[in-house]
């Protein structure tokens, strides 16, 4: 009887421990989530080394609501007719205030040579945090001043957003002029990753042609950590997918339909041992 007991005592605990490291198991498996990265790679989805003298790395704070308010580094734009490519810079800073339910971000620059205000941008959310409106200001061209409009459908996903330029001179007696707006629409697949981005020209509110277009593809597993960096160009359209992307294709398009430009690029996403998609070295 001892005996007997002594082995169903034996076999309860094998069964515990073998429960409990399943338990492990199961939680090391699980891809971590990194909600707001602090560091993010430059050029990601390439990864790239720092040295002793270069951080090619952006840097992130957030305030106790988990909001972005702060991004350190900013990728410069090269000049075709000079064949200067883009450039990577951290004197470049942007800075997001938040008010209720706007917000208005400040990009300043640390370079003498350059305006200490590069741009500035306004936003209003929803009571959910979503963008509904924002407006994207040009001090220098004020025609070209855009107040954007975002719509979502019941699932919370982005499916629209209409842009106006209110500053952009018209004559309604003029039978060749118009009012100029865009508008992008997105659509996405069964598991909430953004499949497209078709932006069209408007002119009186007609359709007139697509200007552009854009599509992802190969997505991951992995859980998006961009979703709170929607406010940034450089993630907008990393943010609106459950998982990552892992191939993108952009095509501009002239009135004549004709292709004017075209960049198709797959990568394979790195991760940590964690499982969480890896943003930088």
């Amino acid at each position: 009887m001892k005996l007997k007991l002594f082995l169903l005592i034996t076999l309860l605990i094998v069964i515990s421990c073998t429960n409990s490291d399943n338990e492990l198991l199961n939680e090391t498996i699980e891809p971590a989530v990194v909600k707001n990265p602090t560091k993010i790679s430059s050029q990601f989805p390439i990864l790239l080394q720092s040295s002793a003298t270069s951080d090619p790395n952006c840097y992130f704070e957030y305030n106790s609501q988990g909001k972005v308010t702060k991004k350190i580094g900013k990728i410069i734009q090269g000049s075709s007719s000079s064949g200067l490519p883009p450039y990577f810079v951290n004197w470049i800073y942007t800075i997001v205030s938040y008010n209720g339910n706007s917000a208005v971000m400040k990009t300043h620059s640390l370079n003498p040579t350059f305006n200490p205000l590069i741009d500035e941008k306004l936003f209003e959310f929803d009571n959910q945090g979503k963008i509904i409106k924002s407006i994207i200001y040009a001090p220098q061209y004020i025609e070209w001043e855009k107040h954007l409009t975002y719509k979502y459908n019941t699932s919370g996903k982005l499916v629209e957003i209409l842009t106006e330029l209110p500053n952009m001179p018209y004559i309604p007696t003029d039978p060749n002029d118009y009012i100029l707006t865009y508008i992008e629409k997105f659509t996405y697949d069964g598991a909430g990753n953004l499949q497209k981005a078709i932006t069209t020209e408007r002119h009186n509110n007609t359709d007139i042609y697509i200007t552009k277009s854009v599509e992802f593809s190969n997505f991951d597993t992995v859980q998006n950590p961009f979703s709170n960096l929607t406010v940034f160009e450089d993630y907008f359209y990393l943010s609106l997918s459950k998982n990552n992307f892992q191939k993108r294709k952009i095509q501009e398009f002239n009135m004549d339909g004709q292709e004017v430009f075209f960049n198709e690029l797959t990568w394979a996403n790195q991760y940590n041992l964690d499982g969480s998609l890896k943003l930088y070295y």
